[in-house]
């Protein structure tokens, strides 16, 4: 089963295998001082990352993968959710993607997203407007060659176009049935060109994943494909749509 891990190449299928691979990672890893104690972020050569957190103790809490690849955007950061999962490493934000008129309040769409690096990034009041990398895990993938066998694949289903070859739909943010009590989640629907594609392979585990640079309502994302999820042919101009669980990084 795809996970955030296997995404970028490190297949997890026991707490052994965890924390071999922290392990691993944290001896090479840069070390980035916070005030809860400090992150070891590892990079790879080919953009995937692991933060990984250690509290004062010098033991490890948490770890959170992510992609750095060529994505940019700005967005306003509107509020932090609560969230008993989540520790003084990571935060879960509601934002708004691209803000127009110096308002953070105001943009193209609003986006729930796991930031991994908050810890590090000191004095930021909320609201503001910030930049973020911006990191797609696919849960979910579909892949056309052209935007016109994904137009006639929609016809097919649909009976008509349903989804914009670049499209984004914050999923996450909105209330299943209608219900006014529910938990937001960094999840998204979206549908975008595919810049361009890369087959890696992760240095720690010699595992392959995949990168995929879309262009989706809002700007380029990073999105980056455990192999098994991959049903066709990636290929420059194709089209990818599926379900995301996004990342940010704020850009300091």
């Amino acid at each position: 089963m795809a996970s955030h891990f296997s995404s970028i190449g490190m297949p997890i299928r026991t707490n052994k295998d965890m924390m071999k691979l922290l392990d691993k990672a944290s001896k090479t890893g840069e070390k980035i001082v916070c005030r809860y104690g400090y992150y070891s972020k590892w990079l790879s050569e080919t953009g995937a990352e692991l933060w990984i957190q250690f509290n004062k103790s010098d033991e490890i809490v948490g770890v959170n993968p992510f992609y750095h690849g060529e994505s940019c955007f700005s967005v306003g950061i509107i509020n932090k959710i609560d969230n008993e999962e989540y520790n003084d490493f990571e935060s879960l934000f509601y934002a708004w993607v691209n803000p127009q008129d110096n308002d953070p309040e105001m943009g193209d769409y609003p986006l729930a997203f796991d930031c991994v690096n908050i810890s590090s990034v000191e004095n930021i009041d909320l609201p503001c407007i910030i930049n973020i990398k911006l990191c797609a895990f696919a849960y979910k993938l579909e892949i056309y060659p052209n935007e016109e066998n994904y137009n006639q694949y929609q016809k097919n289903k649909y009976g008509e176009h349903h989804y914009a070859s670049k499209s984004f739909i914050p999923s996450g943010t909105f209330p299943p049935n209608d219900n006014e009590s529910f938990d937001i989640i960094p999840e998204a629907i979206f549908t975008g060109i595919i810049v361009d594609h890369k087959k890696y392979k992760n240095e720690l585990t010699g595992k392959k994943y995949f990168w995929i640079k879309v262009e989706t309502y809002g700007g380029i994302i990073d999105v980056v494909v455990d192999p098994d999820l991959i049903n066709n042919k990636l290929e420059k101009n194709g089209i990818i749509s599926g379900v995301f669980y996004m990342c940010g990084k704020i850009i300091y």
